[in-house]
Formats: C-alpha cells, structure tokens, sequence
C-alpha cells in the first residue's frame, strides 16, 4: 500500500494558543557554515515574489511568465550532496506520515544542510514547520523556495495557506492563484482545493480554497502560454551511461511515453508536492503529442477540461 500523501497528512489538534516545541537548529562548525535557509536571523528578499503576486492579482500572465523567468535566470544555487538530501528527505516524510513534526522538521534540516538547492527537501521542510504552527519559519522557508524556483506550484499553495493564517489582505489569494496557474495538471489541483475548502483544519483556509475556486475560470492555463516545461522536477538520478559493445546489435525497442513516465517520475515525493514533480515530467515528455483521444503508450498525454467543484 503507498504511503499517504504529504499534504494529506492531518495533523494532530492542538490546543488553542499551544503550539510544538521548535527542533534545537542543526548543529555546523566555523568551516561548514549553515545555508542561509536554516539561518532564522537572515531573512529573504521578498519583493520579487510580492511584484510576481501583484501580476496575479490583476491577471497579468504576461508580466507573471517575464517575471518569473527573470528571477530563475537570477537563481544559482550551489549544488551540493543530493543522494544525502533525499536520503534526510524520505527519513522526514516517514516522520512526517506519523505526525513527528520535530524529528520530520530535523530530518529535512539535514537534507537542506547536504544540499541546499534541493527544492524539494525545502518545500517539504517549510510545509511540516506549517503543520506544526510555525508560521513565521514556514512563510520564510517557503519563500526561499519560490526565491530557487518561481515556478514551483506546490510551495506557492503552501504558502497561500501559510499567509491565510496570519494575513487578512491579498496576498494568500494571489498566492493561491499562482498555485493554480502554475500547476502542470489543473484538475487535480482543482479537486485538492475542493477538498480543502470542506476538510481543511483551518477555516481560513477553507474560506481561501472556497473564494479562490470561483476564480479559476479567470485563471489561464499556464500550458501552451509557455514553451519551456516547468523546471522543478529534478533530472532523475538512476541515468546511467551505459557500456558500449564492440559487437553490432539491434537496436532496442524505443519506449513508451507511459514507460519513460514510469522511469523519470520514480524519484517524486507523493502527496501535493509530488504530483506537481509528476506533472513538470508529463509536460515535457507530452510536448506536442496532446490528444483528447491518444493510443496505447501515450496515455498520460490526454487532455482533459478543467471542472470546477460544485
């Protein structure tokens, strides 16, 4: 049986005004300092997230997509051990799934400190500081991740749902509606917002999923407005080359666009974060093959109307 989804996760009732105690920081000596993302004296430039929201959230797409690719252009994060990032990653989703909000929160910890430009360990940290109630750290977390990858739908939900829970203006809204139009599948984000606006355990929130679900009519999208295929998903770590043969042979079988899925695919997370992964690897294996009726092998890249919960 798969594992529960990561944004499926409920978390345990808390009582009013209690919320878990902070992990200690991750421990790091004079010549291996800590990555400015665990750093909560440091704290990020926001203003390019804020002009990118306030696009959103007077529908300009057009100024959305330029600036969004300006900032990624800008991102260069220094790669360090990835194989270690994603070994913390799947130690804090197992804490994560049994509700260990600290020890999840230490987990990822160390797989940002292996490897602080892994997106995804970051998006996971910044969501368990969110379920464990800590906004502050959440909101700031999660704004390193759209600092790295604008595009990333999953860490604009998170932090659409960080900011409903502290901030009564705009800004959750168009937060939520760059999660939606960056999405790489709508229907699915479609059917997580419906969920959330009846089961969610923040009213404010299901009140955001509620209002913003009236607007996706207004949202395009992103799909055929950009050519280049969103870059969060990381290039799969199982490619390996293989070895030539002096010895002519037939060439293999070409596979499938389902059976490259199946490979690519292999190292996303499950859960909301995970799907988004999925679907930056659908999109790029189904460039131009998109039909409502497509053959055997190319399933994945059927097109589907986007409804909107009742």
């Amino acid at each position: 049986e798969p594992p529960a989804p990561l944004n499926e996760v409920q978390p345990p009732v808390a009582k009013e005004g209690v919320t878990a105690q902070r992990p200690a920081q991750v421990e790091t000596a004079s010549a291996d300092p800590l990555p400015p993302i665990l750093n909560a004296g440091i704290t990020p430039n926001a203003q390019p997230l804020i002009s990118i929201m306030q696009a959103s959230s007077k529908g300009d797409w057009d100024s959305v997509d330029s600036q969004t690719q300006a900032l990624k252009q800008t991102a260069s994060p220094v790669k360090g051990n990835r194989k270690l990032s994603r070994e913390s990653d799947a130690e804090g989703l197992k804490e994560f799934r049994q509700n260990n909000f600290m020890a999840a929160i230490a987990a990822f910890e160390r797989g940002v400190k292996a490897d602080s430009s892994d997106v995804e360990v970051i998006n996971n940290l910044g969501y368990a500081h969110l379920q464990a109630d800590h906004l502050r750290d959440a909101t700031r977390i999660l704004t390193h991740v759209l600092l790295l990858a604008p595009d990333r739908s999953s860490a604009w939900g998170n932090l659409a749902d960080a900011l409903s829970r502290t901030d009564n203006q705009n800004a959750p809204r168009d937060a939520l509606r760059l999660a939606i139009y960056f999405s790489g599948n709508r229907q699915r984000t479609v059917e997580f917002l419906g969920r959330a606006a009846e089961k969610h355990s923040v009213e404010k929130f299901r009140s955001l999923a509620s209002n913003v679900l009236r607007e996706v009519d207004a949202i395009p999208p992103r799909t055929g407005r950009q050519a280049n295929a969103p870059v969060s998903a990381p290039v799969p770590n199982a490619t390996r080359e293989q070895p030539t043969n002096a010895a002519v042979s037939p060439p293999a079988p070409q596979k499938t666009i389902d059976q490259l899925f199946s490979e690519q695919s292999a190292h996303c997370a499950s859960g909301l974060p995970g799907i988004f992964c999925r679907e930056a690897v659908r999109l790029k294996l189904c460039a131009g093959q998109w039909s409502e009726n497509p053959p055997p092998g190319k399933t994945l890249c059927k097109q589907v109307k986007n409804p909107v919960p009742e």
